[in-house]
């Protein structure tokens, strides 16, 4: 079985869909204090046909000011591991700019080497004029271009769509939807939410969840902790096709958890 870079590059779009964190319909995700503050590291095992894939990390570094908007300021490490990057190497450094009121991002800077390509990609939203620029640079660091982009509503980046969830209140929400921004497209993806689903992850015990699912784009499930943390603790999605109507799943879980 041959596993194609474009394969890997959409599993590490779902990946970031659901871990790393534009704002949905309905009410803004910070109608109250968010459950991380600043010094909070999350780490995550990836596996890849049941294999150990790789591991990512998440920390919410510091507060700082962005013109007039004050930010959190979050650092995401994805790498796989020395066997993997055999098959696909990957080694990205992601900072993630969420507005501390909204968390909606203001900007996302991503410092990336996938496969044969590295390079810098850099997006600066604007969310109350509805738009973004998009800019990007080689890995030594020459212009490659940007442009300007329509955004339909509130959007975010797919790194921060976990912190805006953390943020979200889902107790009574049957389904709610996302604008996430997919390199140069925004799409609304429609996220069904089932409650009191129970979780035992070995390290760090029995968590009940909510599982959060999309209900339209691929089969990706997500469950993030009922109590006062809302720490995303689990993902399985479909990962790879290998016949007509089976997939091997791509899976990560919470193995470490850091608060100040």
């Amino acid at each position: 079985m041959r596993i194609s870079q474009r394969t890997i590059r959409r599993l590490l779009w779902l990946l970031e869909v659901v871990f790393l964190a534009a704002a949905g319909s309905g009410p803004s995700a910070a109608e109250e204090l968010p459950p991380f503050r600043v010094g909070e590291r999350l780490t995550y095992e990836v596996r890849l046909l049941g294999a150990r894939a790789g591991q990512m990390t998440s920390v919410v570094q510091e507060k700082v000011s962005l013109g007039e908007i004050e930010a959190y300021h979050i650092v995401v490490n994805i790498r796989t591991t020395e066997a993997f990057s055999e098959i696909y190497r990957v080694n990205d450094e992601i900072h993630l700019y969420l507005n501390v009121r909204t968390l909606e991002p203001i900007r996302t800077d991503r410092f990336l080497e996938e496969g044969w390509w590295s390079g810098r990609i850099r997006v600066d939203f604007d969310q109350e004029g509805r738009k973004a620029y998009y800019a990007s640079w080689d890995k030594e660091g020459k212009f490659i271009g940007g442009k300007t982009l329509s955004l339909p509503a509130p959007t975010l980046d797919v790194a921060s769509v976990a912190y805006f969830v953390r943020g979200k209140d889902l107790a009574g929400l049957g389904s709610f939807k996302l604008n996430i921004l997919y390199e140069t497209d925004p799409r609304t993806v429609e996220v069904g939410v089932t409650p009191d689903q129970n979780v035992s992850l070995e390290g760090l015990g029995a968590f009940k969840t909510y599982m959060l699912r999309s209900l339209s784009y691929g089969n990706i499930a997500l469950w993030i902790s009922n109590d006062e943390r809302r720490l995303p603790v689990m993902m399985i999605t479909d990962g790879i096709r290998v016949s007509q109507d089976r997939f091997l799943p791509l899976e990560a879980s919470l193995v470490k958890v850091e608060s100040p």
